[in-house]
């Protein structure tokens, strides 16, 4: 099998022509790799969370690395389908916005207002341990009170709870 490789992308959002293998990544100041994030919200303004299999148990929206020649939608779609056994199609998602969250990471954030059951879902438990279905209120207690809930996950929930607002 071949190394996964990364496009790198500059401070405009634009790729250099350079990619690099996404094990052992080197990634020079200036220089990004692009991630797609999902927030999924559901008719009881509930967003959907995963407790992510990394040992600390974080709580974080579904996320994944753009492989180079991929789209951000096709990895968000291949994503879902791996982690979380859902069939999403292209056009249920809607972009919301292109934020750089780490120095060397640019993340492309979708949305879909869907009513997920958990039942329905089949885990990928070496990437996802469950899946939660919490409001905004719970997440932000959940952030203040406990470092489960991945800081960029509350951002980009934080940035979309101001969008539903406009």
């Amino acid at each position: 099998m071949s190394e996964e490789m990364l496009d790198v992308y500059d401070i405009n959002f634009n790729k250099t022509g350079k990619t690099i293998p996404r094990k052992g990544r080197n990634i020079e100041p200036g220089e990004y790799i692009l991630k797609a994030a999902l927030i999924a919200i559901n008719s009881d303004n509930k967003y959907m969370i995963q407790i992510v299999a990394d040992g600390n148990n974080d709580y974080a929206i579904p996320i994944g690395t753009v492989k180079s020649g991929e789209e951000s939608l096709d990895t968000l779609i291949r994503e879902l389908n791996e982690e979380q056994g859902l069939v999403i199609k292209s056009e249920d998602l809607n972009f919301f916005k292109r934020k750089i969250v780490t120095n060397n990471v640019i993340w492309d954030i979708y949305y879909i207002e869907r009513d997920f059951r958990k039942e329905d879902m089949v885990l990928q438990k070496e990437e996802v341990t469950d899946v939660l279905f919490l409001s905004f209120d719970e997440l932000t207690s959940i952030y203040n009170k406990h470092c489960i809930l991945r800081r960029t996950t509350y951002e980009a929930i934080c940035d979309f709870e101001e969008f539903k607002r406009l």
